[in-house]
């Protein structure tokens, strides 16, 4: 089994929106990534100022481990930014699709395949550190993962779009958002 998920504090709600000029090393890569129009940029962005919180959490397990040591401001960032053609790939079969966890230390890939019937998809968990998945392939349950990974990227929207409502207005993100 594997499982991806952000996990939202219920404090989120009494949490003060952020303020991006309290960290200037935050605001100028805010101010870069708007002027750029670059989603990726604005994700990394977000994530370190999501991970500064203490009020995410994101969650990874599988392939022998419940528990993979991800974290929100390095981790989440890197996945979010492939979450979208993840999705797409799955839905339109066009298979196989990566999810690359490529970061120093985590280094495993995730490879999605079609399984041996229509709602079935093989994952398998490639390693490029001395860790070693056990299993290294499992069959799951397509609608499954779809809803892990769309639920995935909703968190994200709906945590950024309450910490830094002034997103909404931009037309690169709300692009993003809908794809």
């Amino acid at each position: 089994m594997l499982t991806l998920c952000l996990e939202i504090s219920e404090d989120i709600e009494k949490f003060p929106q952020a303020d991006l000029t309290a960290n200037r090393e935050l605001e100028e890569a805010y101010i870069e990534a708007i002027e750029q129009e670059c989603i990726f940029a604005l994700i990394i962005t977000l994530c370190e100022m999501m991970g500064e919180s203490d009020l995410f959490q994101f969650k990874v397990g599988g392939f022998g481990l419940d528990s993979w040591p991800v974290d929100v401001t390095l981790h989440l960032s890197t996945v979010i930014e492939q979450v979208t053609d993840v999705i797409d790939s799955i839905r339109e079969e066009r298979y196989p699709v990566e999810l690359d966890f490529y970061e120093q230390g985590m280094q495993r890939t995730l490879v999605f395949e079609k399984g041996n019937s229509d709602n079935l998809l093989r994952i398998t968990c490639y390693s490029r550190t001395s860790w070693v998945p056990e299993p290294a392939s499992i069959l799951t349950n397509k609608d499954d993962i779809l809803s892990q990974l769309v639920t995935l990227k909703s968190s994200f929207v709906r945590a950024v779009k309450k910490l830094f409502p002034g997103l909404s207005e931009i037309d690169f993100f709300t692009e993003w958002c809908e794809t």
